[in-house]
């Protein structure tokens, strides 16, 4: 009797284990593609399962505040160390910790950096069903997994975990395609890093704060925040806390503020980029909008943070991925040079950047005497030519631009900029100066 009752609870454990896989199998193949955009963290996270084991040195982890701010590329220009932003869009502190978790499993990283806005009240804002479930769908099935959704304040967990619940009817409409989202993971181009570009050129002051006083944030959110922080120490991974930079209340300040006292008390480095702003020369709405750091912005940020973390920690640099890095650090500052507007901005980019220019000065505002100029770290000669890589640029007598031999420009301005990029030898920008705006903000 016993023996038969054991065999017959033997057989309905494959069947029901059979099932779940089948149900996981069909959840994954009817769930809608997402849409093709920069911060889709269905592509982030398929980014992450694309990495190879063990590959990564640093980790990003947070909200849309943390993958808009940090960029690999420049991270690994400064410092050599690899990096992934491995956040998503108005992700609660608790699926953070579940990131966090999944990403332990395949990546030995040397530091962990998050980004608590998170904890802040006006998170909240965004944090509807649709981002929760979002954050955690296309994580692989995993008991981490199951215990996010069961974070989930009042969602049904069977729809959450089993797409195929909500998503059934798509089964009659699946093609090799579908196939092809269940085995493969494509590589994100960015690490998980969104370039969000300037919406204006007009500048505006925030209104200057100061935390009154430590908050504690809600309990909840304090709790998933504390479990992240015993499992790195659990894990022996330096963790860097950080706020970026955005239009910060004065109650977000206070319990900020509290995360501060926390972290200096208990050994922890923490950076509140809200007070760095002057020291970064970081300009709203140029730098950064009401959220999120722009290009520009980030740029600024992920410089800082690599000195700090080259002054603050010994970390080795894997040197993986250098060279998409590098292709990246180039889209990066061309998108810088690309979206600015004004003669002065872009006077100052030329020298904070390692940047040489070609110059056609034919209404000679800068030499008198010579048409063609380089400028190359504050010094002038004259010159049509620059090469840098193997790449060479020049400037012709009708003003025409030619890269490698072949024209890439051909107008007759008075007055032009070649922007070239030293590390790459690639062109960032050709800039008429007339088009311009001239006035000095």
């Amino acid at each position: 009797m016993i023996k038969t009752i054991f065999k017959a609870g033997f057989k309905l454990s494959i069947l029901i284990g059979f099932a779940i896989c089948v149900a996981l199998f069909a959840s994954k193949l009817t769930r809608p593609e997402s849409y093709p955009e920069a911060d889709n963290t269905k592509d982030k996270v398929d980014g992450f399962y694309a990495l190879e084991e063990n590959s990564i040195d640093v980790l990003g982890i947070g909200t849309s505040h943390l993958y808009s701010a940090l960029n690999p590329a420049v991270l690994a220009y400064y410092t050599g160390l690899s990096s992934y932003d491995f956040a998503g869009q108005c992700q609660p502190m608790e699926i953070t910790y579940t990131y966090l978790e999944e990403a332990l499993k395949t990546q030995k990283v040397q530091l962990v950096i998050l980004d608590i806005f998170a904890l802040s009240e006006e998170a909240t804002s965004c944090q509807v069903a649709g981002a929760y479930r979002t954050s955690i769908q296309d994580l692989k099935p995993s008991k981490e997994k199951l215990a996010a959704y069961k974070n989930m304040y009042d969602h049904n967990l069977l729809e959450n975990f089993f797409d195929v619940a909500l998503y059934g009817d798509r089964l009659a409409k699946l093609d090799f395609k579908s196939l092809n989202q269940i085995f493969e993971h494509d590589a994100d181009k960015y690490f998980g890093y969104t370039p969000v570009l300037p919406y204006s050129d007009i500048i505006w002051d925030r209104p200057a704060f100061e935390a009154q006083e430590a908050i504690m944030p809600n309990n909840r959110r304090l709790a998933a925040f504390l479990k992240i922080v015993k499992l790195c120490q659990d894990r022996e991974i330096p963790l860097l806390v950080i706020k970026t930079p955005y239009y910060i209340s004065q109650e977000d300040a206070n319990v900020y503020r509290y995360i501060w006292d926390y972290c200096e008390d208990n050994g922890i480095n923490y950076i509140d980029f809200n007070y760095l702003t002057d020291e970064l020369d970081y300009q709203y709405e140029l730098d950064g909008d009401l959220w999120h750091a722009t290009v520009p912005g980030s740029y600024k940020i992920t410089k800082y943070l690599a000195q700090f973390i080259l002054d603050n920690y010994q970390l080795t640099a894997s040197g993986n991925y250098l060279k998409e890095y590098d292709d990246i650090y180039t889209e990066t500052l061309q998108m810088i040079f690309k979206t600015n507007k004004h003669y002065y901005r872009l006077k100052e980019y030329i020298d904070y950047f390692d940047v040489s220019v070609l110059i056609a000065d034919r209404d000679h505002w800068f030499s008198e005497d010579q048409k063609y100029l380089v400028y190359r770290h504050g010094t002038v000669y004259p010159d049509r030519y620059l090469s840098f890589e193997g790449h060479e640029v020049e400037i012709k007598e009708d003003n025409s631009v030619w890269y490698d031999g072949e024209m890439m420009y051909a107008a007759n301005n008075d007055f032009l900029m070649i922007i070239v990029d030293e590390t790459s030898g690639m062109i960032l920008d050709i800039v008429n100066v007339e088009n311009l705006k001239m006035e000095q903000n």
